[in-house]
């Protein structure tokens, strides 16, 4: 429960909620928020590191555990370099220089969270629906946990990643 609320509490509910402000066009702070994609993106981005490290504790590089959390999130990205990009153009560009790097686009108009142009090593991210998908994944991820059995290898990795802080 503890970790749930820290998640949903201190990050993607943080996110939704900068989302839908941005949607509410009769809010006094719509048109400040109407370029908040950047912002979510940098509350949000942690999450594929933090789910890659509960499901692999024993994996402690950074790149990889994103990797790892990604490809959990979206199985369907079976080409690396969409996940390459997000982590160093998207992810490091954000954290480390305060931008993203040319591999990223980020947009409102596209019809999926993400799309990766390979010809152009382009990854477009639209933070609106990105935030639903993570929200849904970490429902999904909590519920498992709820319904796991003590010996499941699920349980364990979270406890043993949970228990290190």
């Amino acid at each position: 429960d503890l970790f749930e609320d820290r998640v949903l509490g201190w990050h993607l509910e943080i996110a939704r909620c900068m989302i839908t402000i941005n949607e509410d066009k009769g809010n006094k702070y719509s048109e400040i928020m109407a370029h908040s994609g950047f912002a979510v993106l940098s509350v949000i981005f942690n999450y594929f590191e933090m789910i890659g490290k509960y499901k692999n504790p024993d994996v402690n590089k950074p790149r990889e555990l994103f990797y790892l959390g990604f490809e959990d999130v979206y199985p369907e990205y079976s080409n690396p370099n969409c996940a390459k990009n997000l982590y160093e153009e998207g992810r490091c560009g954000m954290y480390h220089s305060g931008i993203t790097g040319k591999g990223i686009d980020i947009s409102g108009g596209y019809q999926k969270s993400v799309i990766y142009e390979d010809k152009r090593n382009l990854v477009h991210i639209n933070p609106h629906i990105l935030v639903r998908d993570l929200i849904k994944h970490f429902s999904n991820y909590i519920d498992k946990l709820r319904n796991s059995k003590q010996s499941d290898s699920l349980i364990e990795n979270f406890e043993k990643a949970f228990s290190k802080y």
